[in-house]
């Protein structure tokens, strides 16, 4: 038996089952649990970001109801395509703009271009940082995107303000904290990410 599969089928599962009813602190707790479930059995807890990355990658998969397998790119990348809607779900998709590069964590496309960008931290420190790697790319074929900042872990006042700086002058990038948030997941990524509305597109 493979642990690690019957484990992420499981995860994958609680993501497609409660969808629609998954709150933001349940959606952070699952990502921190396990780091205390790994302190709790090995005495250290470090090295595990990537859980982030698939929680949200997964969430958003089930959300718009992929349920295309896999396939690979030119490039022998991993994406997923929704034929029905025409739309693409890449994880970690390369995208160079005006000689600028960056590798979002979570990319919606149709015909070629982002409609909707997904920034997934553990912890929210570098708010300029984050912003600005994502406003880079945002032009040309690309220019009309909406994108999100999901943070896990919750943020200081400090840092807060500078994203409600950010959201106030631009109205195309939002910003989500999931711990201590009780609001569902969903009813959130709808709001600010618009998300169901690429289903329209």
């Amino acid at each position: 038996m493979n642990v690690n599969n019957v484990y992420f089928e499981q995860l994958d599962k609680l993501l497609k089952d409660d969808v629609k009813t998954i709150t933001c602190s349940e959606m952070s707790d699952l990502y921190f649990s396990f780091g205390r479930n790994l302190k709790n059995l090995t005495g250290i807890s470090a090295n595990y970001t990537w859980l982030s990355e698939f929680l949200i990658f997964r969430y958003v998969y089930h959300y718009l109801c992929f349920n295309e397998g896999a396939i690979l790119d030119e490039n022998s990348r991993v994406q997923f395509q929704n034929n029905r809607d025409g739309l693409t779900l890449i994880p970690n998709k390369t995208v160079t703009v005006n000689g600028n590069t960056q590798v979002p964590d979570v990319v919606v496309m149709k015909n070629d271009s982002i409609l909707r960008l997904i920034s997934v931290k553990t912890t929210m420190l570098k708010v300029e940082e984050d912003f600005e790697r994502i406003s880079n790319i945002r032009a040309g074929v690309h220019s009309n995107f909406r994108s999100v900042t999901v943070t896990f872990d919750e943020m200081r006042n400090s840092t807060k303000l500078k994203m409600q700086e950010v959201e106030l002058d631009y109205e195309w990038h939002k910003y989500i904290s999931l711990k201590n948030e009780k609001h569902t997941f969903y009813s959130v990524l709808t709001e600010k990410l618009k998300l169901k509305e690429v289903l329209l597109q």
